[in-house]
């Protein structure tokens, strides 16, 4: 069996939204790790172990593609094993462009609807077992 941490890394200026995905994922058994300040992801990486990052992609002083590049910096092997998924309210062509562009994962269109959150979380973890 693979042994991904079902650790989620969540990088979003808003604590609002902070608290409402992680209260989510933690209600369906998944660790959550928080950070508004997408600077101090690589500091977070050298003392967590997440499988799965979800990076909102506007924020006020980094991109979700300059955090994804952060996470998984191009030519380097490290880090390739977490997995990144770009949140946003921007249009869905618009989000699947931009993770295409930038090496995401992944994207998922912000909602009030955590449950599509989880089911999403669900799906990459059971995917990444395989």
């Amino acid at each position: 069996m693979n042994s991904i941490p079902r650790t989620v890394l969540v990088v979003d200026d808003s604590k609002v939204a902070q608290a409402a995905i992680a209260t989510a994922l933690e209600a369906a058994g998944y660790r959550v790790v928080c950070t508004e300040n997408p600077l101090l992801v690589p500091s977070l990486l050298r003392t967590e172990t997440p499988g799965l990052a979800l990076v909102d992609y506007e924020m006020p002083a980094v991109t979700g593609d300059m955090v994804t590049q952060i996470i998984r910096p191009p030519g380097r092997p490290y880090n390739d094993d977490i997995g990144v998924f770009l949140y946003s309210s921007r249009p869905d062509a618009e989000l699947a462009t931009l993770s295409d562009r930038c090496g995401a994962d992944g994207y998922l269109t912000k909602t009030e609807d955590t449950s599509r959150v989880v089911a999403l979380v669900d799906r990459w973890f059971r995917r990444r077992r395989r």
